[in-house]
């Protein structure tokens, strides 16, 4: 501890040090403490897509016969653009494109002028 102009000084270094040797005083510091949030929990914002096909509710013939595209949508981390991939499922044909970015309307345009 320092006396500056007459005032009593402890650096925030030896104050940490203080708390460290003497176990139990971590406790009331105030960046160790619990808050709890108060009000009503927030619900999850997602909602689930209606009419939604999961792939082990192909049908059987998706698998022999042509027509029955499989689509992937990959994202970059870095950038807004994204992948859009279409895999024909018989003939293994793929068809890529590069969507400049993520919206809505451009992500839904895509597959249908990658087939056209």
């Amino acid at each position: 501890m320092n006396i500056q102009s007459g005032v009593t000084y402890a650096s925030g270094k030896s104050i940490r040090k203080y708390i460290k040797r003497r176990s139990g005083l971590e406790r009331h510091l105030f960046w160790n403490r619990v808050h709890k949030k108060s009000g009503p929990k927030k619900k999850n914002k997602v909602e689930k897509l209606k009419d939604r096909a999961f792939i082990d509710q192909r049908p059987p013939e998706a698998e022999y016969e042509y027509g029955h595209w499989e689509g992937d949508f990959i994202v970059s981390k870095q950038n807004s653009w994204a992948l859009l991939e279409l895999v024909e499922k018989q003939s293994k044909q793929t068809l890529v494109e590069r969507i400049p970015n993520r919206k809505n309307v451009l992500v839904n345009n895509s597959p249908y002028a990658l087939l056209c």
